[in-house]
C-alpha cells in the first residue's frame, strides 16, 4: 500500500462498512520499534514509516491481554475477548 500511495485507513473503512475503530496492539508497536533499530535498510525504512504513520494519524495503541507472547496470538486473544464484534488484520 505504501509503494502504491494508498491510504491504509481508507482501505480499511472501505472493506469494513459501518462503525470502524482502528486500534494497534502495543506488541505491534514494540516489534516495529525493534525493526526500526535493528533490521536491514529496506525493512528499517518500512518500520520507521509505519511508526510515523501511527504517530501522525494518532491511532490508539492498546495494551495486549495476558497470555500469548507472540504478536499473532496476542491479536487473536484481543479480538476474542472484546465485547463488540472485532476483526483483526495484519499487513
Amino acid at each position: 500500500m505504501l509503494k502504491q500511495h494508498r491510504d491504509p485507513e481508507e482501505e480499511i473503512r472501505t472493506a469494513a462498512r459501518g462503525n470502524v475503530k482502528i486500534l494497534v496492539l502495543d506488541m505491534v508497536v514494540f516489534e516495529l520499534e525493534r525493526l526500526a533499530r535493528k533490521a536491514s535498510a529496506s525493512t528499517h525504512a518500512f518500520a520507521s514509516a509505519s511508526l510515523d504513520f501511527l504517530e501522525k494519524r494518532r491511532i490508539p495503541v492498546i495494551e495486549h491481554k495476558a497470555g500469548p507472547t507472540n504478536v499473532d496470538g496476542a491479536l487473536i486473544a484481543c479480538a476474542l475477548t472484546e465485547k463488540t464484534p472485532t476483526g483483526i488484520a495484519t499487513v
